[in-house]
This record gives C-alpha cells, structure tokens and sequence, in this order.
C-alpha cells in the first residue's frame, strides 16, 4: 500500500491517477471521477490536459504488462490481449491473509492466527497511499488506516492470548499514545501491564484515559475499559474482545454481472452508456450519439421530441444543424439496436421490458428492499440494497455530454447515496456497528459535509464501545461546518451528540430523533403537555396541548368536525378537541369509517352502520353481502365497496339500498382504491373501464377505456374531479383529462414512470400558478397546464411511494419525497427549500397560518416556515406518525403508532414551551435543491 513502481517516484497527482484505476481494477474510471478524485470541487482549467498527460505517462511506465486503455467512457486497466488485468496488488494479499488468520481462529490455532496477520500487517510500509492526494486518496486512506489498527488490535488480542504480555507492552504503549481516544488499545495496554505484573502502572492507565475523557469530552470510560478495570482489581473475569470485521476492498458487482449474461437486451445508465445483446456489446457511436441514447433510455418509454433531445443535448446555443443531426443519431442508433428507437408524430422512444434497463432493475431491488423492511425482515432488506447497490458500474452516464445528462447524473448519484445511507442504517439496526465503520469512515472523508453520513459513523462507533471517537467525530464535523459554512451541525446531530455524552441506553437500539421543542412524550414535564381528561382549569388557554392514550393500535388519519375529533383505534372514538376527553366510542370495530352530515358512518367488515355524531346514538345497522373495504360519504349517499368486485349505494339516513353492482376491478380492494364518489356522481374501474355512474340510481353517464391493471403499469387508478368540469385520472404512466359530464378525453399527458397518487388541482390560468401538479414514483413533479395537458415544467426530487397527492397551497407545491419534504414555486418550478426529516415523509402535508406540518417515519412530528423552510418545532412521539395531521383552530392533531393522539398548538407545538427550548428558525436542516425544468 506504499509499495514503489519501477521508474523511480512519480509526481504525486500522478500517483493519484494511478491509485484510482488500480482500487478500480475491472471497470472504466472516467475522466471527470479521476479529476474529482485528484483535484476534488475545484479543479484547475489545465486539469483534462493534465490528466491526459498523467495517462500517457502511466501508459509508457506500465507496458508491456499493463496497458491503459482509452474508450469512450474514460480509462481501464487491460492486459496486453484487451482482457481486463488481474494484478498482484498487496492489497488483494492482506485480504487473503486475513482470511487465513478467521480460519486458524476458528480451528483454535492461535499461532497461525498470530503468523497470519503478523504477516499481513507486514505489508503496511508507512502510511497508506503516502502523499497521494485528492478526496478519493484520502477516503481510500482512512479506511486501510483503520483497517491496520483494526488488525493490530487483533494481533495485540491474540499475543496476550499466548501469554506474550511483555513482548506487546512498548508497541501497545506507543500506539495508545498515538490513538489517545481509541479505548481499546488502552485496555490491551492494562491487561498487558497487569500480566506483566505491572498492576498499579494498568491502574494508572485506566486513571489517565478516565480523567481525560471526564475533562475533554464529559464522558466516562466505556464498558470495555471499565471491564478492564475490574478485571485488574480483582472483581471481574477476563475481558475478551469481539475480532473487528475482515476488511474488503470492495463488493464484487455479482448482480451487475449475473443481469448482463442472461438473455436478451440489457442497457445500462448506472455507469457508462452500454447497450448489448445476449451478451455480445452494441455500439452506440459517439459521446453525443451516447447522450441521445441516454435521455431516451431515462424517459423510459415515453416520447422525446426532437426539440427536448436538442435542449438536453446542447442546452441554450445549439448548433445550426442540430435537428439534422438528431435524425443521423437516431437513425444510427436504430440500424446498430434493431429498431430502437421508435419514432412517431410525438419524437422518438425506446420502450423496454422492466428487466432490460440497469436503472428499473435497481429501482425494485430498493423497492423490494422497502418492503422488506416494513415487515422487519432487514437482513433481506439489506441483501437487497447491496444487490441494488451492485448495479452501478462506476458514475452514471459516465463520459455523456450535455445538461440533461449533468443533471441527472447529479441525481442518479444522490439515488446512490441514499441507498448507501438506508443499507448502511440497516447493517446498524442488525447489529453490525464495527462491520460499518471502515466503510463509513471511507464515506465520511469523500463527502465531508454530508450529515447522515456523520450521523451514521458516529453511532456506529458509539455502538462498537468507541464513544470517544464519536464524539470526536461531532467534534471535527462541527469545527469543518462552522469553517466552510459558517453554520452548525443540524438538530439530529447535535442531539445525538447529547445523548452519546448521557450514555443513553436507548442508542444500544435503533436511533430515535428526539423532539426540538417539546420532551418525549415518557418525560412531559407538567407545564408542557395535559394528558386528556384532566381538566385544564379556570381561565387557562383551552389550546393548551394533551394528548390521549388507547388501548390499541390507531390507524388512518384523525378527523374533526365541530367539537370532537374522531380517531379510528380499533373502534371509533370521538374526542373533545379542547381537553381530549373522550367523549363516546363505538361498540363495534370500525375497518372502515366516514363522518359527514351529523353522522358517523362505519363498517366492521360485514355491517354498515351509522351512529350520531355528537352521543354515538347508533340511527341504523344493516348487514352487507360481502366485506366492506372502502366507504365513501357523499350528498347524502354511502357509496361502499365490497370485496369480490362489488360496489354498492346507501341512503345515509336511513341506510336503504339504492342499487348495487358487481363486476368491477378486484386487483386493488384497498380503502385508497375503492369506488370514488364526488358531487354525485360513483366512479368505477370495470372491464377495463373508467365508468361514470349517476350516485343515487346507479345508472351509467359514461365510460373511457382506460386499460387494465398491467396497461396501467400495475398500479390503481387514482382521480380527482375538479371544479373546472374535469376529473383528472391517472392511470399507469398517465394522466389524461375527461370532461364530468360526457366523459369525453380533453387530453392525454404520458410520463416516463408510474403515478401513484391522484393529480392535484389549483384553480387560475397557468401564469398565476393554476393547473395540474402530480409526482411520479421517481419523484418528478409535474406542472401541467389543464388547458391543453402540456407540462409545463418538470422538476426531480427523489424516489417516491407515497399515494398521497402532491399538496399545492398559495403558490407553492409542497411534497413528501422519501426523507425530505420538498417546496417548489408553483409558477416557474423554482425549488424554493427542502426540509430533510429523520425518516420518510408519511402521508400529506398540511399547510395553516403560513406553517407545513407533517409526520414522518423517525416518530417525529415536524412544523417549518411554509416561505423559508425553518423548523419551528418538532415533537418526538413513541412511534411513527399515521395517517397525515390535520389542523384546525390553530391547533395541530396527529396519531402515532405509540397508541396516542397529540393536540399541539400549531404556533409553538406547546403553549407554555419557553422561547429558549424552541429551534432557531434557520438551524434545522433546509438545503438547496438541484432541479431540471
């Protein structure tokens, strides 16, 4: 690792270069990943120039044996026959050799465990990579850092295993000197001085390290340390210490590699441009040939009009025979792909089977990979993202020109980090802390700034017994923001921070945010926060925050209507919106329940009842013929929808049936995606059909072809009928336009992914920010002109799952995307902040009084500035938020999975909340955003 290359020592960006293929040895490296790597954000005009001197260069020291060969995309290291090189690096041997010492511990030879990392540790000449710079070197560098005190560690551990204490004591000692805040050299060291008969010298170790971390960081010594200690008293038994997880260079790309030797077409976009098939390449011609391709392959499927291909390509000042030369292109690509692309009277298209792009298949790993994780199945979860993971081949679009591909190479980056964070979450949640750190540390050196990425090291250190390096980690992040920001840590991170400095039992587990503004709900201090049904006092604000308790799961969001607030936990039950008394319950289950006119309205599944609104005196009960999933209450009429394909339509006051039907979709019998009523009129999916159908009779107004379930890229239709006279439905990739009345198409809009929510409406021309605004699956927001169905901008944010529409409130689009909660100008597309949260956003949004409350999944309640994006508050609850809050009277109500249900001022989250423990508006995490118009 600081091993010299015939031809003497080379400059040392030079050895940059070098340092960067061989870590890669198997891929293309590009030019502008070896310009970041070298020169980092700031790269100097001369720097390609330099570069492809540097390459020359290497090419004439590595010949004959290696060649560095030049393709479109950037560099590899090649044989002399074209094969990729395999070479003898000691890093691959170190490896092996670690490898080697597992296997002689698990067969109980410690001699040979101790021969082995004797010998890999001898191959550490001096610093790793010694003076080569760039961020790539530096990350590369901490990581083998700590991987050979990792080693070290294990050897020191096996010696003394050996009764060698003596031998280990002046290395030990200097290492220790060196690593001041590592705590487990320090124990080593005194259980090497206390088998050396040196005890009252391991006492005063112990003594040192304990008054140090007291003074410097306010901690005490951690548990390996204090076991240690006792075991030099005499009041313990001999501490042993786990082995640090085997180093590995890198994952082999095996699910890259496996996709592309089965049959048939395979494109790829997480690396270089490549098209081949049945595992012969294709070639796709010239770097802007390639960038052609590449913005047909990322709008998967929908047409790319010449003029979007040509503003993506060239951006503001295209050449003069631009569309001439987007016809050549197009024409080359279909003689070299067999017909792709397509052309028609909208541009061109490539469509593809999910499985034949690099990037869809990656995008259902992550999403099985969700899944997995929501029924706790994590281990699968994480082989999951690591087999996402494995599907880039080094930068996206590596070596495509133009702005389109800029920028979605920023995105396809972001998607990768973010995937990196959530598998490296989970390996955490599983217990794996010490197998995290050396990755982490590698991350945390390239991506300084990046927060989680800290948020993540320092609990896996505080997890691996290293609570002095944690907090020393906050340390650096903290000095390096204030240095290149002039800002400070965000409020999870401080907060993590304080609870390493507590010791908080709670981090043994997985990490909860806690609240910004308000204690958790276990420590409410009495003037914070009632529990319902105490009695708030004479002439005490009736707003003053409570919360209620149930005895089982809550679901849905909470509805108010007048005075009480009705919460569905197992049955209804209907609570005083000021005090949180509950005032009634149902006596029955509620699957399903809607309040409207003066009633209640609810379903156990094979009955349908309505009670009164204000005492919960039942007006009927009926019993259904099949189960009810989805009730919807509208004019007067019950609309349900029963499993089995079923639709009915009751009389709300007296529950008489006023017609029914079967027949209808069975693939989606979810509350979401049942029958839809609005303004007296049922709409239906049948027989691959939209169906109109008159409330009260049944009888059909119209019907649209709208396809079905796998026309509509498997997910269910999603529609909102607006008060211009048209519902806006989306279908699959689509959204299209009918007219209320006779159901006639007005337009048709295509995407290049899935809808999952339902459009959202606004009313006013264009230019005042009127129209339709949806989000795709990808988390691209649409702006569409309800006009004419033209987008009218476009702007990517991140993957999203939500079914819930995109929220569009004076002039602004508000949405959840993942972890973020982002705000966009309703007029121009303009980002405007984005809020990044603990966790994934749930449900909708909800804008009052200039304020965006939400919930996400890290059990927190959050409210930012609605103009600026600061937090104003936040309340960390038991468990995750369902459903969305509501606000209403100034005040906030939400349910969590801890079984309560929150009243919060909207203002302050709570009323007698002093001005001191609220966030500083403009040091919660609001950051720019990139988008695309």
């Amino acid at each position: 690792m600081a091993r010299q290359h015939r031809g003497g020592r080379r400059p040392s960006r030079q050895r940059a270069v070098l340092a960067a293929l061989l870590l890669r040895t198997g891929r293309v490296v590009t030019a502008a990943e070896l310009i970041d790597g070298v020169w980092g954000d700031e790269p100097p005009m001369s720097a390609p120039r330099t570069l492809r001197g540097y390459i020359a260069q290497l090419r004439e020291l590595l010949a004959p044996d290696v060649f560095v060969s030049h393709e479109f995309e950037g560099y590899r290291l090649r044989n002399p026959t074209g094969d990729p090189v395999e070479l003898d690096l000691d890093l691959t041997t170190v490896e092996q050799l670690e490898s080697e010492a597992s296997r002689a511990r698990q067969a109980g030879d410690l001699t040979a465990e101790r021969d082995h990392l004797a010998d890999a540790l001898s191959h550490f000449s001096g610093e790793p990579l010694a003076g080569v710079p760039g961020p790539f070197a530096e990350g590369q560098r901490a990581q083998f850092m700590e991987w050979r005190l990792n080693l070290q560690e294990r050897l020191f551990a096996v010696e003394l295993e050996r009764g060698r204490h003596t031998d280990v004591l002046e290395e030990l000692g200097v290492l220790s000197a060196d690593h001041p805040l590592r705590e487990r050299l320090r124990a080593l060291l005194m259980l090497a001085l206390h088998h050396s008969g040196q005890s009252a010298e391991a006492l005063a170790v112990y003594d040192e390290i304990r008054r140090m971390l007291n003074e410097d960081l306010g901690i005490d010594p951690g548990p390996e340390l204090v076991a240690a200690h006792r075991f030099v008293l005499g009041q313990g038994d001999t501490p042993r210490f786990s082995a640090p997880p085997a180093q590995q260079s890198g994952p082999t790309p095996r699910t890259l590699l496996a996709w592309r030797e089965t049959k048939g077409w395979h494109f790829t976009v997480l690396g270089p441009v490549r098209a081949q098939h049945d595992g012969r390449k294709r070639g796709v011609g010239s770097p802007q040939q390639r960038a052609v391709l590449a913005a047909l392959l990322l709008y998967e499927g929908r047409s790319v009009t010449a003029a979007e291909l040509i503003d993506g390509l060239w951006g503001a000042e295209p050449p003069d025979a631009a569309h001439a030369a987007i016809r050549t292109y197009a024409s080359r690509l279909r003689k070299a792909l067999q017909d792709f692309p397509t052309s028609d009277t909208e541009g061109y298209a490539i469509r593809l089977k999910p499985h034949e792009l690099d990037l869809t298949v990656a995008r259902e790993l992550a999403e099985e990979a969700r899944a997995a994780e929501a029924v706790d199945n994590l281990p699968h979860a994480i082989a999951l993202l690591g087999r996402a993971l494995d599907m880039w081949d080094g930068e996206p679009l590596a070596g495509v020109p133009g702005p389109y591909a800029a920028a979605q190479r920023i995105r396809l980056q972001e998607w990768r980090l973010e995937l990196l964070e959530q598998r490296l979450s989970l390996e955490l949640e599983v217990g794996r802390h010490a197998e995290a750190v050396p990755e982490l540390i590698a991350l945390t050196a390239e991506h300084p700034l990046r927060e989680r990425l800290c948020e993540l090291l320092m609990l896996a250190l505080y997890r691996s017994g290293r609570q002095a390096e944690a907090l020393a980690v906050y340390a650096h992040f903290r000095l390096l923001l204030a240095d290149e920001l002039g800002v400070d840590p965000g409020p999870d991170l401080a907060e993590l921070q304080q609870r390493i400095l507590q010791a908080d039992e709670r981090l043994a587990g997985p990490i909860h945010a806690a609240t910004a503004a308000v204690p958790p709900p276990t420590t409410l201090g009495p003037g914070d926060m009632a529990e319902a049904g105490t009695s708030p006092g004479s002439g005490q604000d009736r707003r003053r925050p409570w919360r209620f308790r149930m005895s089982d799961d809550i679901s849905g969001t909470p509805t108010v209507a007048g005075n009480l607030l009705y919460v569905t936990s197992f049955e209804v039950h209907a609570l005083d919106v000021a005090t949180g008394r509950r005032q009634f319950k149902t006596r029955n289950v509620a699957w399903a329940m809607a309040v409207a006119d003066g009633r209640i309205h609810a379903s156990d599944g094979p009955t349908l009842y309505a009670l009164d609104a204000e005492d919960g005196a039942e007006r009927w009960r009926l019993s259904t013929d099949g189960w009810v999933y989805s009730l919807k209450v509208d004019r007067g009429t019950v609309v349900t929808g029963t499993r089995g394909g079923g639709v009915q339509a009751w009389e709300a006051a007296n529950g008489e049936l006023l017609w029914e039907m079967q027949g209808l979709q069975t693939d989606f019998e979810t509350p979401e995606s049942g029958p839809a009523v609005h303004d007296g009129t049922v709409y239906v999916r049948a027989d691959a059909r939209l169906r109109a159908l008159e409330a009260r009779t049944g009888a059909e107004r119209w019907s649209y072809p709208v396809g079905d379930a796998a026309s509509c890229g498997g997910v269910p239709l999603r529609l909102l009928a607006a008060p211009d006279g048209v519902v806006y439905v989306s279908a699959g990739t689509r959204v299209l336009a009918l007219d209320i009345a006779r159901g006639d198409v007005r337009w048709r809009f295509e995407a290049p992914a899935v809808f999952l929510c339902a459009p959202a409406y606004a009313p006013g021309p264009a230019v005042t920010g009127g129209g339709i605004y949806i989000a795709d699956c990808l988390g691209t927001v649409y702006a569409i002109d309800a006009a004419n169905g033209r987008d009218r901008w476009r702007i990517a944010t991140e993957a999203r799952q939500s079914i819930e529409p995109v929220l569009v409130a004076d002039g602004s689009v508000h949405l959840g995307s993942g972890t973020a909660l982002y705000t966009l100008d309703a007029v121009t597309g303009t980002p405007k902040w984005r809020f990044r949260a603990g966790g994934e956003v749930i449900g909708s949004p909800v804008v009052a009084d200039g304020r965006v409350h939400f919930g996400s999944a890290d059990s927190c309640l959050y409210t930012v500035d609605a103009a600026g994006g600061q937090l104003r508050w936040k309340l960390a609850t038991g468990g995750e938020i369902t459903g969305s809050p509501v606000a209403a009277g100034g005040v906030v109500y939400a349910c969590s999975k801890d079984r309560c249900v929150y009243a919060l001022d909207a203002a302050k989250g709570t009323a007698q909340s002093p001005p001191a423990r609220r966030q500083v508006a403009g040091t919660g995490s609001p950051d720019g955003l990139r988008g695309t118009r």
